[in-house]
């Protein structure tokens, strides 16, 4: 199964969305805005018009028609606020779509699953980028081998030591992580999903679920969620369909930062 059928199947490809962390590698067919935190990333400038966390993007509630990731939910630290913005600036009969790396398949097949009471703990605690929770557990527990994959042995213990020492170093400077922080496969996330819409009282449905996926790089799961809103939420979609049509930049919220000027006063303001 390809991006390309599922995207078909269940996406309006002339809608109005968001692709969170796309980097070089855009989800195709849809023409969405793209958001990231990074404007590059491993020395790679990544695809995003707009800065935005995966916590905090920059439109306006019930704006948008779907919301894209694709490996980003384990980047995030605080999984649950997360889902619940992409909840936020979605439509009545909105999409979340969203591919997950199966731990198995994966450098942390040696971690253990992220069970769902730990991210609601880290929800309540307002747990954000700069947690350092996880990185212990990441240094000691991912499997270097797929980590620095084509990295010959005799130098996977020196940069093995150097990534550690790195992280060390941000602990103490308290400095943000870009980490796997959080380790899933079908049974917790799905778990997660239902917790959620059980315990805010959204109404969420899994339209669909697809196992190694996709078939060009079979290591993640795809979900796909439609939401449903309340009354009023479902009003304001319908009249925001209407000015989005007229101009699909009505969706971006007063604050949205183009990367590039953000990028300028991180520089003054670090």
């Amino acid at each position: 199964m390809t991006h390309k059928e599922t995207i078909k199947r269940w996406l309006k490809l002339g809608g109005v969305g968001v692709e969170i962390g796309a980097f070089e590698r855009p989800v195709p067919l849809i023409k969405p805005f793209y958001v990231d935190r990074f404007s590059e990333y491993a020395g790679k400038k990544c695809l995003a018009d707009y800065w935005g966390d995966a916590c905090h993007i920059p439109f306006k509630s019930n704006s948008l028609d779907y919301v894209v990731t694709s490996h980003v939910l384990e980047h995030v630290a605080n999984p649950v606020a997360a889902m619940l913005e992409w909840h936020r600036v979605l439509k009545h009969r909105g999409f979340i779509y969203m591919v997950v790396p199966d731990h198995r398949y994966t450098f942390d097949h040696k971690r253990n699953l992220t069970t769902v009471e730990h991210m609601w703990k880290d929800y309540s605690e307002g747990v954000n980028q700069r947690d350092s929770t996880h990185v212990m557990d990441y240094l000691d527990n991912v499997d270097w081998h797929k980590f620095h994959f084509g990295l010959p042995e005799e130098e996977m213990e020196a940069e093995r030591k150097t990534m550690r020492d790195q992280y060390l170093f941000d602990i103490e400077a308290k400095k943000e992580f870009n980490l796997h922080f959080h380790v899933f496969q079908e049974s917790n996330l799905t778990a997660l999903i239902e917790s959620i819409a059980e315990k805010k009282q959204l109404s969420w449905q899994i339209k669909e679920i697809q196992s190694r996926f996709p078939e060009h790089c079979p290591n993640g799961t795809l979900f796909v969620i439609q939401v449903r809103k309340k009354f009023s939420e479902g009003l304001a979609s319908v009249f925001n369909s209407f000015k989005n049509r007229l101009n699909r930049h009505n969706v971006l919220s007063p604050d949205a930062q183009p990367l590039s000027e953000m990028d300028e006063m991180l520089k003054i303001h670090p």
